[in-house]
């Protein structure tokens, strides 16, 4: 018997332009509830302008995205947020001159109820936010601001959590603790969209994937399938 999945997003037909040029086209895509999925491509391909289109940041030219089977395409991104997704983008953009536990609750602009709770849980996940939680964010290192920004996007306690490029500029221990995170968000039910040019080690913990090119997807399937695909293979794993 098949298993049955539920799709967290759907993105139908996406275009995404900047001006008269085309980043995104044609693209659709399924991200089951429960699942990590990853995007991977090379720089230019379009992954970044995708994940700001899905999440509220740029508006898409045309296209359907419908998160939990309502439609949120042209929503401002706080709506989209108010509805379970929430971006970590890339290059961490946490606010250098707040302390630590105040970029935290900026997360939380749309669960001031359960902030608390909520700020538990990211220090609970991530101790050493808890130890620096007075300390200016712009002086904590890369890989703890990596840490910031997911704790951040948590806050808002979302069902889907999208990562753009989380493993950039870090160090390998600290690459391989924010996959363990990403697995474990998994494990504690989320759905998981992951942009990542670390295409081993992303497909090592995804599920599914899509490979974008020049604004376009051209081949998805199972990790495994991807990962033994000859094409893949030799382009974006070196094999």
């Amino acid at each position: 018997m098949l298993e049955q999945r539920e799709p967290m997003l759907e993105v139908q037909e996406l275009y995404v332009h900047y001006g008269e040029i085309a980043a995104v086209r044609n693209v659709s895509m399924t991200v089951d509830k429960g699942r990590i999925v990853c995007l991977i491509g090379n720089n230019g391909a379009g992954k970044t302008s995708t994940l700001m289109a899905v999440s509220g940041a740029h508006r898409a030219s045309s296209g359907r995205i419908t998160l939990k089977g309502q439609p949120v395409t042209g929503l401002p991104a706080d709506r989209v947020v108010r509805r379970g997704l929430v971006l970590v983008p890339e290059g961490r953009r946490i606010f250098p001159s707040l302390s630590v536990e105040e970029n935290l609750l900026m997360g939380a602009v749309t669960n001031r109820r359960r902030a608390g709770e909520a700020l538990a849980r990211s220090y609970r996940m991530f101790p050493v936010l808890r130890d620096r939680r007075r300390q200016p964010g712009g002086s904590l290192s890369g890989g703890e601001q990596q840490m910031l920004a997911v704790g951040r996007a948590l806050m808002a306690e979302p069902e889907l959590v999208m990562f753009d490029e989380p493993s950039l500029g870090l160090a390998p221990k600290i690459v391989d603790l924010i996959f363990e995170t990403i697995s474990r968000l998994r494990e504690e039910g989320l759905t998981v969209l992951l942009v990542e040019q670390n295409v081993s080690l992303a497909l090592e913990i995804a599920d599914y994937g899509y490979v974008m090119e020049s604004g376009e997807i051209k081949l998805s399937g199972s990790a495994a399938e991807l990962s033994s695909n000859s094409l893949v293979r030799e382009i974006y794993l070196g094999v």
